[in-house]
């Protein structure tokens, strides 16, 4: 199971579900999850938990055009977004239960959930789409997260995309969207970021 999980993180297995062929006798079972946005994370995710068989090819066999009338990704946010916060922390709670060498993928996994959520809050918070002070609990409780898992791991820098995602931090700062005293991991963080800076000046 471990190397399904493995697999998964680091985007061998893809989430989507469009992208693969399917035997049906091995899949009926597992129904899509439609109380929150992005149900393929769940859906792909509890197949490799299930230790179902996947062959990865190299061939290109589809081109995949985004438009933004149609794609999810051309639709403003809502609340159901912010279900991938709760399912975040109950994978990661899940594969964690299953041995030490799976908690830094268990992270992963919920790190990258949150940061769904956060690119796609300050995608729509910059379009100037969301209602003043829309989601503002939420997005200060997923930031929070963040920086809880930053703050706890061996060396935050090794995060996946971990430059772009303190830079959307860093922006929320300064236009005012997050407040720092309502950050409860923004004190540690910043002082282990110090830190860092310090070491790789040297």
């Amino acid at each position: 199971m471990y190397g399904l999980i493995d697999a998964y993180v680091k985007g061998i297995i893809k989430v989507i579900v469009w992208n693969k062929l399917y035997k049906l006798s091995e899949i009926k079972q597992f129904l899509f999850d439609e109380n929150f946005l992005h149900e393929e994370v769940d859906h792909t995710l509890r197949l490799c938990l299930a230790e179902k068989r996947f062959v990865v090819i190299d061939d290109s066999l589809y081109h995949y055009i985004k438009r933004q009338t149609t794609s999810i990704t051309g639709k403003k946010i809502s609340s159901k977004l912010f279900s991938l916060k709760s399912w975040g922390e109950q994978m990661r709670n899940h594969i964690s239960t299953f041995g030490n060498e799976y908690q830094k993928n268990a992270n992963i996994i919920l790190c990258n959930s949150l940061v769904y959520i956060l690119k796609h809050f300050i995608r729509d918070y910059k379009k100037n789409i969301l209602a003043p002070n829309e989601f503002q609990q939420e997005i200060h409780l997923v930031v929070d997260q963040l920086l809880e898992l930053f703050v706890n791991a061996n060396n935050f820098l090794k995060f996946r995309d971990i430059e772009n995602v303190l830079t959307i931090i860093d922006d929320l700062m300064i236009m005012g969207v997050l407040k720092k005293e309502l950050l409860n991991n923004w004190e540690s963080f910043f002082n282990i970021s110090q830190n860092f800076t310090r070491k790789n000046e040297k």
